[in-house]
């Protein structure tokens, strides 16, 4: 569907509260690959993408070099149809994941390595195009869709040394739209492309959202009653060499506003995940997807499991690029605890949360507790 003709959520259309200081660096956003280029190693970052020590805590190692990184689970999807009982087992594994880390990771999960490839290829195209190619497809400030900062970048008073780029997926994608704002060689193989990675992810998610509800004890008419609409979002981040990686940050620390996320980061590694006091860095695995949870799947299971705080480091050497899918409830539909007794949550719509975290950012969740 076209991007003229999809109806969106009210609330993407609505700005978020930034800071005035936010306000105004969003207006002098670059180009941060063409930057990265400009810049020699070790020359002083420009004073707009500099962060404070404490924020960038951790953030001194070089993330493509870190070894000793605890590992957040892996989970083998490969004998998930063997019997019941390991289907099971692999429910309470994502239990316990969600529930420990909010995250983890999935092998074996049936999709084809040609269609991730396919796909990351096609990103790096889009983000290599002259920074005038990539502005026809600018995002409007405080919507979700096109090229530019993320939506959260209006909340922080610097800026985060990455590109990002987001098209609806299904049901109602604008691949096209997008293929003919950039001007891009072939407007075939890019929807083909993002069509065929589309479709691998919502299957996924699709499985992976049933597993995780069916280890919370859900009934199948509940859990059918919450995924079968659910609609599919690609986000790309492109993270180019940082000359000063100590001092930067390539996406801020947040949670996700969606159900579930599933990320193929590559084999460059910068993704970490907060436990406890501590960040803790994913280390790349060979094919994996990092599935983390989302607002609306914290509230689903009441609480039960807790969205993936998390933030994305950057390094002097290498680019990194990391493809995401967001999956989210329709606009309009009421999404409520998976069970009514006791709930902490009162019901909402994504489009409702939407609008309330453009204001209150990571304190959105909380707006929607019931009174003890």
């Amino acid at each position: 569907m076209m991007l003229g003709t999809t109806r969106l959520p009210s609330g993407l259309s609505q700005s978020p509260t930034p800071s005035s200081c936010g306000a105004q660096l969003l207006r002098s956003v670059s180009n941060v690959g063409s930057l990265s280029k400009m810049l020699e190693r070790g020359q002083q970052l420009p004073e707009a993408y500099r962060w404070s020590s404490s924020e960038t805590a951790a953030a001194e190692d070089d993330p493509a070099e870190l070894e000793d990184e605890v590992v957040v689970p892996v989970i083998n999807l490969a004998e998930l149809d063997r019997s019941d009982e390991r289907r099971k087992e692999i429910c309470e594994e994502m239990r316990s994941a969600c529930r420990e880390w909010g995250a983890f990771q999935v092998v074996n999960h049936g999709v084809p390595d040609q269609v991730v490839e396919r796909a990351r290829r096609t990103s790096l195209d889009l983000f290599a195009l002259p920074e005038s190619d990539k502005l026809r497809a600018e995002r409007p400030p405080g919507t979700l869709f096109g090229y530019g900062a993320t939506r959260m970048a209006s909340f922080f008073n610097r800026l985060m040394w990455s590109e990002a780029f987001t098209m609806m997926g299904s049901p109602h994608n604008n691949f096209e739209a997008y293929a003919r704002k950039l001007c891009v060689h072939s407007e075939q193989d890019f929807c083909k492309s993002f069509e065929e990675y589309d479709k691998a992810m919502r299957g996924l998610a699709l499985l992976i959202t049933d597993l995780i509800l069916h280890g919370l004890e859900a009934s199948e008419e509940r859990i059918h009653q919450h995924i079968r609409n659910f609609w599919g979002m690609i986000h790309m981040n492109f993270y180019p060499p940082c000359p000063s990686p100590s001092e930067a940050m390539g996406l801020a620390s947040h949670t996700d506003s969606s159900c579930l996320t599933i990320m193929h980061q590559g084999s460059v590694g910068g993704l970490q995940v907060k436990r406890g006091d501590k960040w803790i860095a994913i280390k790349p695995v060979p094919g994996a997807f990092v599935i983390q949870v989302g607002d609306m799947l914290q509230l689903m299971s009441n609480n039960v499991f807790h969205s993936a705080l998390h933030r994305a480091l950057v390094n002097e050497r290498f680019e990194r690029l990391s493809l995401v899918y967001f999956f989210t409830p329709p606009p309009t539909v009421s999404i409520c605890p998976i069970h009514p007794s006791k709930p902490l949550y009162r019901c909402l719509t994504w489009n409702e949360y939407l609008q309330v975290k453009a204001k209150l950012f990571m304190g959105a969740l909380d707006h929607f507790l019931l009174p003890e």
